[in-house]
């Protein structure tokens, strides 16, 4: 993360068409936002190599579609306010975690294919998961909220990776085709109370074997792991 270098931005997408190619490629690009953002359009940093680090400023309510398609961005960090995050907004990219806070209700479809995020929370503002959201990931560590009503088709398809799924929603949400593949060590955790439902609902009962009661969790790095983010959840949500 040396040689940052910090771009203004001076409006809509005319920055890219005045910086990009003349950057030089061996330093990274930081944006600064102009005052009064409430958006990160469409496309804006679709394929932008040197993008590595996003601060996204507080009065942005939406992330655009594409937006950081194959860019080079590894980290990024985002207000509480925002609402909706636009489909395939991060394909590609090469973060590793993302803190997603609650005010979100909104996350278009394969928002996060084929990018090297390790790790998803979901908080309880979002109730439908989008199809391929994670399609083709590293991610080892998912976690859904308490509202779920669906996940959409191949959601964690070839994320051969994964080896912790958590769903707080007490009833099956409904899911599309091929909610998991790839992976041959991993178990699905739901409420106590839960486990026969999902264990005979349709889709889920496919994957009968693996479904876990939430309190056989226990010890190291995913209860450190979820008890450090609901804090952080609370944190944004008094804030």
């Amino acid at each position: 993360m040396s040689n940052v270098r910090r771009m203004m931005m001076r409006g809509g997408n005319d920055w890219k068409s005045m910086y990009f190619g003349l950057i030089d490629r061996s330093l990274d690009v930081e944006p600064v936002f102009p005052d009064g953002l409430t958006e990160i359009r469409d496309d804006l940093f679709l394929g932008f190599p040197n993008l590595v680090s996003v601060s996204v400023p507080s009065g942005v309510t939406s992330i655009g579609q594409n937006a950081f398609y194959q860019s080079g961005l590894e980290q990024i960090e985002l207000p509480n306010g925002l609402k909706t995050i636009g489909a395939a907004a991060f394909w590609g990219t090469k973060i590793t975690n993302i803190d997603i806070p609650n005010s979100v209700t909104t996350i278009g479809q394969a928002c996060f294919r084929a990018s090297t995020l390790t790790r998803l929370v979901l908080p309880d503002s979002i109730t439908n998961v989008p199809g391929q959201i994670l399609f083709g990931s590293l991610v080892t560590y998912v976690e859904f909220g308490h509202n779920v009503a669906s996940i959409g088709n191949q959601a964690m398809t070839t994320c051969s990776k994964l080896k912790t799924f958590i769903i707080k929603t007490a009833t099956p949400p409904t899911i599309g085709s091929s909610l998991i593949s790839g992976a041959t060590d991993y178990n699905i955790y739901v409420p106590d109370a839960s486990v026969a439902a999902y264990k005979v609902a349709s889709g889920w009962s496919a994957l009968a074997d693996r479904i876990k009661p939430m309190s056989e969790l226990g010890g190291g790095e995913i209860v450190d792991y979820q008890q450090v983010t609901e804090c952080l959840h609370s944190e944004r949500s008094a804030a």
